[in-house]
């Protein structure tokens, strides 16, 4: 490496100063969330130091439920020079409401489960029916 590619990162040092895998820095790159700044005569991959937080913006997105389609998106608006917080603010409007039916299906579930402990008997858990697997669960109505 010469003295000018001192301050790229090479995929494996990204990779580390990030904690993302060598491999899904490859991915994000052939969904072009990522582009190396360039490649050298052995093919290896060279990323800018701003790389390091593009990818840390990504993981946090990603922890936060974006997919990386929208994560995409979020990304076109700021390299257009516009504020994605607008699309930011929608995507997680809408995380929050499927968050809020996913919890409604859950309390659903916990109330299921909680009838059957409570309504179980003793004929429902003998396992004394071949047919059967486990009275709990073949006698409920779902």
């Amino acid at each position: 490496m010469s003295e000018s590619d001192q301050k790229y990162l090479k995929i494996g040092e990204l990779a580390k100063k990030t904690g993302v895998a060598v491999s899904a820095i490859r991915y994000y790159e052939e969904v072009d969330l990522l582009k190396p700044c360039f490649r050298n005569n052995t093919k290896y991959r060279f990323y800018l130091p701003s790389d390091v937080v593009l990818l840390n913006f990504i993981n946090k997105s990603k922890r936060l439920g974006f997919s990386l389609e929208e994560i995409k998106a979020i990304l076109h608006e700021r390299n257009e020079g516009r504020s994605p917080c607008p699309l930011v603010r929608e995507f997680a409007k809408d995380k929050i409401h499927d968050l809020q039916e996913k919890v409604k299906e859950l309390q659903q579930l916990e109330h299921e489960l909680n009838d059957y402990i409570l309504e179980a008997s003793s004929d429902l858990e003998s396992g004394a029916d071949d047919k059967k697997i486990c009275g709990l669960i073949d006698h409920s109505s779902s």
